[in-house]
């Protein structure tokens, strides 16, 4: 072997020892950040299944007492046997989670009952969404969805009667969103779909926040995982392309069944300042134009510094959820983009 080989061997050696060296340190990183997040990792789907349909402290552990500080996350969600959506919120819950209150309909979705058939003349959103769009540890009156709807119907006047439905569940991906969606979603009559894009939508869902465990712990497989991260920071989405659950081809199915439908969809990004980098991750958005992009974040870094709004207020103070600050700011938003849609272009079904 000539000495010019025998250096890139030895090249690639350091590096797969360097990364399985920073794979070991991630590792130990992890556990120091999830311990304190009290988080609980699933090594695969039917780890998560079997964890939902075999804990024996559900029934304690969703508390129908408003004095109970918090239930537990596994309380307020069940197994789905589709493996593309893994999970989904329970129906008619009324319980205390995240110290606030949380009531589903019989949808299973965030929210009061849903009427059906639509009644005339209701035009009727979908955000589809995880955790913010849920609304961790905030009132349902305060979510970006509710001020949304609050705001819609302020505006319009009466001219439109204006029901924006909560798709989101804490946890989900864009491809969970989608299928979860679509199994019951469209039989709901949306006029709109939006979906609230986060960063991690490119990553795999097998994170699960425990908000009752005082420690959390790591799956074995967990260690391979944070190795290979370490080594190629884009191991998950890398993944999650492989599997064909990226978030491209769940917006193209997506919008594929919308316009089939005649249903409008649009997307917008959570409001950091990088959210371009998403954006340009997203091939789909090149390629599919019947799919809107909203921007909140360009008006949203104006407004809170023409209000002088310190950012320590737009999170939760125990927590990096939104505030119900940052929902609010966010209801308001989207309420311009709506009205757009609804009146400008005479989207308005008479169903």
């Amino acid at each position: 072997m000539s000495t010019k080989k025998l250096k890139g061997v030895l090249v690639k050696l350091l590096l797969v020892l360097i990364g399985c060296g920073l794979g070991i340190l991630t590792l130990e990183f992890a556990l120091r950040i999830f311990r304190p997040s009290q988080g609980t990792t699933f090594s695969s789907v039917d780890d998560i299944r079997h964890t939902l349909l075999n804990n024996p402290q559900d029934s304690k552990d969703a508390p129908s007492d408003p004095v109970v500080r918090s239930a537990n996350l596994r309380s307020i969600i069940d197994p789905n046997p589709d493996n593309h959506i893994i999970y989904e919120l329970k129906p008619n819950l009324d319980l205390i989670f995240q110290d606030v209150a949380v009531q589903t309909n019989s949808c299973g979705l965030r929210g009061p009952e849903i009427e059906q058939p639509k009644p005339i003349n209701r035009y009727r959103i979908a955000i589809l969404g995880d955790s913010f769009t849920f609304g961790w540890g905030v009132k349902q009156e305060d979510t970006f969805v509710a001020r949304l709807q609050v705001e819609l119907n302020q505006r319009s006047k009466g001219n439109i009667e204006f029901e924006v439905l909560n798709f989101g569940v804490p946890g989900y991906s864009t491809f969970q969103e989608t299928y979860a969606f679509l199994e019951k979603g469209l039989e709901l009559q949306p006029d709109f779909v939006l979906v609230f894009f986060i960063q991690n939508d490119f990553g795999l869902p097998f994170f699960v926040r425990d908000v009752t465990k005082e420690t959390g712990f790591l799956a074995a497989t967990e260690l391979g995982r944070l190795t290979a991260k370490a080594i190629d920071p884009r191991w998950e989405e890398h993944s999650a392309e492989i599997a064909g659950l990226d978030p491209n081809r769940s917006l193209s199915l997506l919008s594929d069944k919308l316009r089939d439908q005649g249903i409008p969809l649009a997307i917008t990004f959570n409001t950091r300042k990088d959210w371009v980098n998403d954006r340009k991750r997203l091939w789909v958005l090149r390629e599919r134009r019947e799919i809107k992009l909203f921007d909140m974040y360009t008006d949203f870094e104006r407004f809170i510094q023409f209000r002088k709004i310190d950012k320590k207020t737009l999170v939760l103070s125990n927590d990096p959820h939104p505030s119900p600050l940052r929902h609010h700011i966010w209801g308001a938003q989207l309420a311009s983009f709506f009205l757009d849609q609804a009146m400008n272009l005479n989207t308005v079904h008479q169903k």
